[in-house]
């Protein structure tokens, strides 16, 4: 279909799985912010529980971006 690969389709994989590296053609990822997602799923909880009429909670964090 005259589709190259990564010349116009790039893979990108969402937990830096460190596989991505040994792949061919290699593929990009993220790395996740998991102690930083722990702590946020902690403190909407917290805050969940003292206000239980609470909607809405949303935190941005940002992941790194892990190039291959």
């Amino acid at each position: 279909s005259g589709v190259r690969v990564p010349e116009d389709v790039r893979l990108v994989g969402w937990d830096h799985a460190p596989e991505a590296a040994r792949f061919t053609p290699r593929f990009s990822t993220l790395e996740l912010p998991f102690e930083e997602i722990g702590r946020a799923l902690v403190r909407q909880a917290r805050k969940l529980f003292d206000e239980p009429q609470a909607r809405g909670l949303v935190e941005c964090l940002r992941a790194r971006p892990v190039l291959y």
